[in-house]
């Protein structure tokens, strides 16, 4: 499932190098514009947080070519950290 995933990433990113780019510096701007590490905003009372974002692109690459187990995986909170951690480009956050 993790290489399934890392496959598609790296098929994206090839395919789409340009939305790539971009997609990346704008993550960088909002990553700067959030008053601490972990994504917290000005009264975010919030238990859960994203912890990652993909274009939309992706993440239809993602609906496409994983199963409805993988998926579920992908969108549970380890899934969400294994992918945040493993391709920091993508995380919401600076840290996890």
């Amino acid at each position: 499932m993790k290489e399934k995933i890392t496959n598609i990433v790296k098929d994206y990113k090839k395919i789409f190098p340009t939305e790539y780019t971009a997609f990346v510096k704008q993550q960088i701007q909002v990553r700067e514009g959030m008053i601490n590490e972990f994504a917290s905003f000005k009264g975010d009372l919030a238990i859960e947080r994203r912890l990652f974002d993909t274009p939309a692109t992706l993440h239809e690459m993602f609906s496409q070519n994983l199963n409805k187990e993988e998926l579920t995986w992908f969108k549970s909170k380890t899934g969400g950290r294994w992918f945040a951690k493993n391709f920091k480009e993508f995380r919401a956050s600076n840290k996890i």
